[in-house]
């Protein structure tokens, strides 16, 4: 009997999220699929009813188990939108910043296990311990400077804005990607007029606050035209 062709598409997956007990297996099934479509990024955005059709799984089945991995930090959920119209949702894996004792135990343990004596490797486990961390957060900043690029869409010197994106806590991320569609609508539509990305990034505009503009036809139409004197 022959085989299909296997569809494209592979992730990596977390064997401490595998194993975690406080998970349901319907959001181990709703992670592993997530990483599955995400490649070398960290990141997919598949539609739900894809999702659903996968997975065979009833849309409140769906929502009930996502909400668990979101609620835990594994996933993140934000909107995409096409044309001002709603799109697809976008969902980040977040690789989760293990405890370091079990990270040092498992390393001890396998340091004992090759005759290493583990108190001299200390500053070596602490080091792989670092790095790991480092690695996912460079990761997860990496992918959130792209969305920045795209969304902000004023392509001036990439290299300068990204380093001092990086320089940005994660903890910030979701402030300032509420705050840039309403700058771009009310303060830089036009963008000649549109903050430098690097001087976005560096004065922290994303906690100015926005002043919307009123429809000029509006005014019109109230008799009332300030700009005409």
């Amino acid at each position: 009997m022959g085989y299909k062709k296997m569809p494209t598409g592979y992730g990596m997956i977390l064997n401490s999220v595998m194993c975690d007990e406080t998970l349901t297996i319907e959001a181990k099934a709703i992670y592993s699929l997530l990483c599955s479509y995400t490649g070398t990024k960290d990141y997919c955005f598949p539609k739900v009813e894809t999702i659903l059709k996968n997975l065979n799984i009833s849309r409140n089945r769906f929502y009930k188990h996502m909400d668990i991995l979101i609620n835990k930090g594994l996933i993140k959920k934000d909107k995409l939108y096409k044309n001002d119209l709603r799109n697809n949702n976008l969902y980040i894996v977040m690789y989760p910043e293990q405890d370091n004792d079990s990270i040092k135990n498992e390393d001890v343990q396998e340091l004992q296990n090759r005759g290493i004596e583990c108190v001299q490797n200390k500053d070596v486990i602490n080091s792989i311990n670092n790095n790991s961390i480092s690695n996912n957060n460079k990761a997860i900043k990496e992918s959130a400077f792209e969305k920045f690029w795209n969304m902000y869409d004023y392509r001036k010197n990439k290299k300068k804005a990204k380093q001092a994106f990086m320089k940005i806590s994660i903890k910030e991320y979701d402030k300032i990607f509420k705050h840039i569609p309403l700058y771009i609508e009310n303060d830089g539509k036009d963008k000649q007029w549109r903050k430098h990305p690097t001087t976005y990034i560096n004065n922290e505009c994303w906690n100015d606050e926005i002043i919307k503009k009123e429809n000029n036809n509006n005014i019109k139409k109230n008799g009332f035209e300030p700009w005409k004197k």
